[in-house]
């Protein structure tokens, strides 16, 4: 899209897709990549990428390493027989590439491997994914996304977590600690001759520390935030089409939100799930609701609203948030 958005506070974004077949040879890429990036969107930014493996996104020693874009986030879904996965992928600022070895190690935050049931066999090693595999993020999963039918991944940061999801969005095929700063640097001049332009970095520890008042002209180098999002290479192989039905971008993170972190283990986080946080990540569900108090025990936690309602989630052993029964809860649920 031509416009920025804001992506340093929460967002969700997903997007319905069909692979299918085509009678004729289309040439292009073997899947889909989601990308947010704040290099420019001009002819001369290259906003697609460039030829080359990992769908034309990443810069490639197949062709050249300056195609990459750099300041650039990218989720793909791949579909290569053999070699598929649900990837997400970012240099620190960096431009983004496929390579897996020196300096660019740290670029593949996160993968889990594809392996359709259809693809699985008992004679091929590594062909099936196990049943603890398909249930823990970051590891494998079996959709069938080649089948022609409709298909979505949804996509939710927020600070400092992304997760990724494929058809069910109950059950996250990814889940990682992430700070979206640290990879896409969004910060601008705040008055003088250059405001609005662009500047690298507004002293904040996720980008330096130092900040950029050159650019500015000796005036302040503040946040911003905002960056640009899209698809690229969304055919498919010889033989077969990749492509979008719809797809929709929410941003979900307000000043003032719900924040936690430490340990998790009877989801006291209210983050939907039992793993622990070494940084702080914002309570989605709560982000539109105004809270005026907070309080936590060992086990769970509450919060009230402006308008008097009562939110409880984490352990519930002795029916301490008072939803009558004993079940606990890893999300907010208001107690009736």
């Amino acid at each position: 899209r031509k416009e920025k958005v804001q992506v340093y506070q929460a967002w969700r974004m997903n997007y319905y897709f069909h692979i299918k077949k085509s009678d004729v040879a289309t040439g292009g890429g073997d899947g889909i990549v989601f990308v947010i990036q704040n290099h420019g969107i001009e002819p001369r930014h290259n906003p697609i990428g460039g030829p080359g493996q990992n769908l034309g996104i990443a810069r490639t020693g197949r062709y050249r390493f300056d195609l990459g874009i750099p300041n650039a986030l990218g989720i793909e879904l791949r579909t290569t027989p053999g070699d598929g996965a649900l990837e997400v992928r970012s240099c620190f600022g960096q431009a983004y590439t496929s390579e897996d070895s020196g300096e660019f190690a740290r670029c593949q935050q996160a993968i889990s491997f594809w392996k359709p049931q259809r693809e699985c066999s008992p004679f091929i090693s590594d062909s099936c994914c196990t049943d603890a595999q398909i249930t823990s993020p970051n590891s494998c999963f079996t959709e069938d996304v080649v089948d022609e039918g409709a298909h979505e991944i949804i996509i939710i940061y927020s600070p400092f977590q992304l997760k990724v999801y494929v058809d069910d969005p109950r059950t996250p095929k990814i889940i990682v600690d992430f700070d979206i700063r640290e990879h896409i640097r969004s910060y601008k001049c705040s008055g003088g001759p250059n405001d609005g332009h662009y500047c690298s970095c507004s002293g904040d520890p996720s980008c330096g520390s130092v900040e950029d008042t050159a650019s500015c002209g000796g005036f302040r180098c503040i946040t911003d935030g905002t960056a640009w999002m899209g698809f690229t290479s969304s055919t498919g192989d010889s033989f077969s089409v990749h492509e979008i039905i719809s797809w929709s971008f929410i941003n979900l993170g307000q000043d003032g939100g719900v924040l936690t972190f430490g340990k998790n283990l009877h989801g006291q986080l209210g983050l939907g799930d039992n793993l622990a946080r070494k940084l702080y990540n914002l309570i989605t569900p709560l982000d539109t609701i105004r809270m005026v108090a907070l309080a936590g025990g060992e086990e769970h936690s509450m919060a009230l609203s402006s308008t008097g309602a009562v939110y409880t989630w984490g352990g519930n052993s002795f029916g301490q948030l008072g939803q009558g029964d004993l079940r606990a809860r890893s999300t907010p649920t208001k107690v009736r």
